[in-house]
């Protein structure tokens, strides 16, 4: 039988690394400069897609927050990589329609109107 303080101690760390995790993706998807950051999820999303399908919701929501932090002059100038980036994603998407798949892919981003 396991002892209380021992299932207590590991969901405490297990609650530890989930706060440490959600705090390094806020940071990778708010502090990297799109220059910088699209390339890379582009070329994450296109190497995951092949054999990590059930791990693009994290790479998602990384984008997903960086695109919201973004200024009207960044989504402009970045615009032609972000539509084709999602142009990719949606590809996918209806490539992997069938019913009886379990991957969930985010291509929704709200993005500012000023």
């Amino acid at each position: 039988m396991l002892d209380s303080s021992s299932s207590s101690s590991s969901s405490s760390a297990a609650a530890q690394l989930a706060v440490r995790l959600a705090a390094l993706r806020s940071s990778i998807a708010t502090r990297l400069p799109p220059r910088v950051l699209l390339p890379t999820v582009s070329r994450c999303y296109g190497t995951m897609v092949q054999d990590r399908k059930e791990q693009l919701v994290a790479l998602m929501s990384i984008l997903k927050e960086h695109i919201g932090h973004m200024d009207r002059e960044q989504l402009s100038f970045h615009q032609s990589e972000l539509t084709s980036f999602f142009l990719t994603a949606l590809n996918f998407r209806c490539e992997h329609h069938q019913v009886g798949t379990r991957v969930k892919v985010l291509c929704y981003c709200e993005l500012p109107v000023s």
